[in-house]
C-alpha cells in the first residue's frame, strides 16, 4: 500500500512538474518512521544543481512554528507567561498596544499593525525583527481591540522573535539552535542571517513570460521570527515526528487549549492551523509558506503519524493544484471544500479568507 502511495506521489510530481532543467522542489511523505522522497527539478539553474533530500528550502512562514516552540519553552521555563503584556518587554511599543499579550501574538489576535503596510517607500536594505519593532513605535492605533478577532500577522512573529531574544538574552537564532534544532537532531536547520552559509541550499526562482528570474531575496527576507528557517526534507521529517521530545503532551494539551476558530474545525495555534474533531482530537497541523522564490505546505497527522510535504523553490501557483492532489493520495486534506488548501491559506495570510 505504501510503494503504491509512493508511486501516485510520484506521478502527480511527473504531471506537474515535468521539465528537470527547471526550478524545482521535493515532495515528501513519512508514516510511522517510513519516508519517501520525491525530488525534482534544480536547487540553482546557473549551476544545474540537482534538488535531493539534504536540500535546504526557505520555509517563509512555515517557519512560526519554531518561533512559537521558541516562545513555549520560555513560558514552560516559567521566564514568560501566555497573559504577559508585550509591552512589559517591549516598552517602547504606543499605548494602544498596552492590552496585547504574548497569547494573542502567538494566535494573531493581537491586532497590531501589518509592518509591510508601513515600509518607508524606497526602502534599499533587509529589515531585521527589531526593525520591524520600530516601525511600529510611532503608531498608536490597532486594527481592532486585542483578542476580539483573528487577523493573521506577520508582525506578531516578527516582534516574539525580539522577544525571545530580550527574555532569554541571547540572539534569535542561537536560541533556536541550542534549544530546538540541537535537541531535535536538526544538524543543518538554520535561521537565515545575512552573514551565514546554508549548505546545500536551493535558491528562489520566479516564473516570467520568458523563463525563471533569479528571487531569491527580498527586503523582507531576513526578518526572523516570521519565516527565516532554512531546512531539508530530510530534517523536516525528523521534526515533525511523534518521538520529538518537544512535541509532548503539554504541548499539544496547550494548542488545544488555546486554539482560535476559524472555520469548519480549523483553529490556529501556537504556529500551526489546526483541524480538529468534534472530540476535541487534533485530526492533522499544517501551514504554508510563501515568499519571494518559494512555496512551501506541509502537514503532520499525529494520530497516523503521518507527514505530507511539498517544498518549491519557485513561487509559481502550480502548487495550488499539486499539493491537493498529494494530500488526496493520502487521503489528508483538512478542508471540507474542493477548494485547494495552499489558495485557501493564502486567502488567511492576505485577510481575505473570511
Amino acid at each position: 500500500m505504501y510503494n503504491s502511495s509512493a508511486q501516485q506521489l510520484q506521478s502527480v510530481i511527473a504531471a506537474h512538474y515535468p521539465k528537470a532543467d527547471e526550478p524545482g522542489g521535493i515532495a515528501f511523505t513519512a508514516f510511522r518512521g517510513q519516508a519517501e522522497f520525491s525530488p525534482f527539478g534544480r536547487a540553482e539553474l546557473n549551476k544545474k544543481t540537482v534538488i535531493g533530500a539534504e536540500t535546504a528550502f526557505r520555509m517563509a512562514s512555515v517557519s512560526k512554528q519554531f518561533t512559537a516552540m521558541a516562545t513555549y519553552l520560555l513560558i514552560k521555563k516559567g521566564a514568560l507567561h501566555f497573559d504577559t503584556p508585550i509591552r512589559k518587554i517591549l516598552p517602547e511599543l504606543p499605548e494602544a498596544t498596552a492590552s496585547i499579550t504574548i497569547d494573542q501574538l502567538l494566535q494573531h489576535t493581537s491586532g497590531i499593525w501589518d509592518y509591510e503596510a508601513v515600509i518607508p517607500e524606497g526602502l534599499q536594505h533587509q529589515l531585521s525583527d527589531t526593525d520591524v519593532l520600530q516601525l511600529l513605535v510611532p503608531i498608536d492605533s490597532v486594527y481592532f481591540p486585542a483578542g476580539s478577532t483573528f487577523r493573521y500577522s506577520n508582525t506578531g512573529y516578527c516582534l516574539l522573535a525580539v522577544i525571545v531574544e530580550r527574555v532569554s538574552k541571547t540572539d534569535y537564532a542561537t536560541f533556536v539552535s541550542t534549544h530546538i534544532f540541537e535537541p531535535t537532531g536538526l544538524k543543518q536547520a538554520q535561521i537565515y542571517t545575512s552573514e551565514c552559509i546554508i549548505p546545500n541550499r536551493a535558491y528562489g526562482y520566479h516564473p516570467t513570460a520568458t523563463g525563471f528570474l533569479f528571487a531569491d531575496q527580498s527586503n523582507t527576507s531576513a526578518t526572523k521570527g516570521d519565516g527565516g528557517v532554512y531546512i531539508s526534507a530530510q530534517e523536516y521529517t525528523r521534526w515533525m515526528n511523534s518521538n520529538n521530545p518537544l512535541w509532548d503532551k503539554a504541548f499539544w494539551e496547550t494548542v488545544i487549549r488555546h486554539k482560535v476558530p476559524l472555520r469548519d474545525g480549523i483553529y490556529y495555534s501556537m504556529g500551526l492551523f489546526v483541524k480538529m474533531d468534534k472530540k476535541d482530537k487534533i485530526q492533522a497541523v499544517f501551514h504554508s509558506g510563501e515568499s519571494t522564490g518559494f512555496h512551501n505546505a506541509v502537514l503532520f497527522q499525529p494520530q497516523e503519524q503521518r507527514t505530507v510535504c511539498l517544498f518549491t523553490n519557485r513561487d509559481d501557483l502550480i502548487i495550488n493544484e499539486a499539493y491537493d492532489e498529494i494530500l488526496k493520495i493520502y487521503q489528508a486534506k483538512p478542508l471540507n471544500t474542493e477548494e485547494p488548501l495552499f489558495q485557501w491559506l493564502s486567502k488567511v495570510y492576505a485577510n481575505e479568507w473570511r
